[in-house]
């Protein structure tokens, strides 16, 4: 079975952000962070379907991301490091047509529930992009 460009979306995500030298890159965990800095990607985002026609369906994926560092320098050079990565990549190899910051419901710098020995904070990106209609797997046009 092919890989749906949703997953394809995902997986850059995990590769770009894996590429952060010195960062831990965990997908879908279900543990605390035991390493720092770490960043979580989930596969829980929110899918909004946007314009449809003309052979093309849009999309808008919220993608969860979490990071997590020693100190609030740590995790603002993480932020940074992360989100230069992520802009510097808006078509995530072609699979994308835009990726935005969204805004965050917890701004505060703060101890997670789960990781007491960490800082931490939300860094939700939304990526904007197109599969063919009626082809979830086909990246479109």
């Amino acid at each position: 079975m092919p890989t749906p460009v949703r997953e394809q979306i995902m997986a850059q995500l995990a590769t770009l952000l894996g590429q952060l030298a010195g960062v831990t890159l965990r997908r879908n965990p279900d543990t605390p962070a035991s390493v720092l800095p770490t960043i979580d990607l989930f596969d829980t985002g929110a899918q909004e379907p946007g314009q449809q026609g003309g052979g093309v369906e849009e999309y808008f994926l919220e993608a969860p991301i979490d990071l997590f560092a020693a100190d609030g320098a740590a995790l603002n050079a993480l932020e940074a490091e992360a989100w230069a990565k992520l802009a510097a990549n808006t078509g995530l190899g072609g699979l994308a047509i835009d990726i935005a910051r969204v805004k965050q419901d917890e701004g505060a710098i703060d101890t997670q529930p789960g990781h007491p020995t960490a800082i931490g904070r939300p860094m939700p990106v939304r990526i904007q992009y197109w599969t063919r209609e009626g082809d979830p797997f086909a990246v479109g046009p």
